[in-house]
């Protein structure tokens, strides 16, 4: 994720020269019209050390480097903004799965707990979605009651699901992988691995909601060493 923010940074002052180089060739004189930065490079036009268009001439220079000025700053501005929104939606979120006793009870007490409703709700299961800090929680029915399901981490996409697998396949880690798998009224890409102590983590992202629920999974039972009768 860090070098994917620096990637992104290195290449804000390409992307700027790039769209000046592209914008000098038209009419220097018309302004573009940009959307979600315009009110903030305004703003930034007013502020000590920046000389608005209103300053003599010999201030600003010719109009030629007026525009030029403008037209990076602006395309600098929305950069920043095309950065900072997918930093923003491709963070990574932690998963904690509970077995509950009572579905109903559990929901209406995690509605007074965390002050919002779940992000989803069928007759076996539901889920929180926390935005800070990010963290899923799902309550299941069918083991025992109080304790915890499994453990994961929900990533922004196949690809890092996928990356992430690599790294610990190096780390000679053992693993089951699971491809386009429907669990939990979801579909998705995952690989599961149990730490020192068996404890299940999941490592998945999400590609589609499901409406069924699937039978269980009993290479994932043998897996993490389930009772495979039940």
């Amino acid at each position: 994720m860090a070098d994917r923010r620096l990637r992104e940074s290195e290449r804000l002052d390409e992307m700027a020269d790039a769209g000046l180089g592209a914008r000098s060739t038209g009419d220097e004189a018309q302004e573009p019209e940009p959307t979600g930065v315009r009110d903030r490079l305004e703003g930034r036009r007013q502020r000590p050390g920046v000389v608005p268009s209103e300053a003599c001439p010999q201030q600003r220079g010719t109009a030629a480097s007026r525009v030029a000025a403008f037209h990076r700053h602006w395309w600098i501005l929305t950069c920043i903004d095309i950065v900072c929104n997918r930093v923003d939606m491709a963070h990574n979120t932690f998963h904690v799965a509970l077995y509950v006793r009572d579905l109903d009870a559990a929901i209406a007490r995690y509605r007074k707990l965390l002050g919002q409703e779940p992000a989803k709700v069928r007759h076996d299961y539901a889920k929180f979605e926390i935005a800070d800090p990010p963290v899923i929680l799902s309550l299941n029915t069918g083991g025992k009651a109080g304790t915890v399901s499994h453990l994961g981490i929900r990533y922004p996409g196949t690809a890092d699901v996928a990356s992430e697998m690599v790294r610990v396949k190096r780390e000679e880690v053992e693993l089951l992988e699971q491809k386009g798998t429907t669990c939990c009224y979801a579909k998705a890409d995952k690989f599961w691995v149990r730490d020192a102590d068996g404890m299940p983590w999941e490592m998945y992202t999400l590609l589609d909601d499901a409406e069924a629920e699937t039978a269980a999974d009993q290479t994932l039972r043998r897996f993490l060493e389930q009772d495979t009768a039940r």
